[in-house]
């Protein structure tokens, strides 16, 4: 115990040297042309702070729906329902009130 503490208080390393592999990856990104904003949108998400919560459920719905190419078997109405009420749930616990969950899905063909 006392020794974790001391790495969280000094700081272990891992998160400095990550930091600096995703800065090479990008710069090499970069100069093999990828678009700036791919790599800020890339980086956002490799570091945990860029992929919305509102975007993943969307994505998840989207892709078990019906006639979806994946061949998942498609959600009920239901079970979107009580993935929407986990959603408020987790997102009251987590204070992330900020993005409103959005619906641009279609549940039927």
């Amino acid at each position: 115990m006392a020794e974790q503490a001391e790495v969280e208080a000094h700081g272990d390393g891992f998160n400095v040297a990550s930091e600096f592999v995703l800065s090479d990856k990008l710069e090499q990104a970069e100069t093999r042309g990828v678009p700036q904003d791919q790599l800020k949108r890339f980086a956002r998400v490799a570091t945990g702070r860029g992929f919305p919560l509102d975007l993943a459920h969307a994505q998840y719905v989207d892709a078990r729906r019906a006639g979806n190419p994946y061949g998942f078997n498609p959600l009920k109405r239901a079970t979107v329902a009580n993935l929407d009420t986990a959603m408020k749930h987790l997102r009251a616990f987590l204070n992330d009130e900020l993005l409103p969950i959005r619906w641009t899905v279609s549940y039927a063909i």
